[in-house]
């Protein structure tokens, strides 16, 4: 079950130790969320992390990040 919704505003922590660093304290919106469908490289049937399509603020195409790297706005 997602916890965000297209069109929700969200920010990567300032501090998340997974992002980059150009993506750390940006705010943008979710524009997509992918079906949750794929399974873990090692073939079992676990579901990966959800990932949202993100437009950050400035940019002009949307970028893959994961739900744990996000926060409400």
């Amino acid at each position: 079950m997602p916890s965000f919704a297209v069109g929700q505003r969200v920010r990567v922590p300032a501090n998340n130790p997974d992002a980059t660093s150009s993506l750390c304290g940006r705010e943008g919106v979710i524009t997509f969320f992918p079906p949750l469908s794929e399974v873990d490289p090692d073939g079992t049937d676990q579901l990966l992390e959800p990932q949202y399509m993100v437009r950050f603020d400035g940019d002009t195409g949307d970028r893959p990040i994961y739900e744990s790297w996000l926060e409400p706005v």
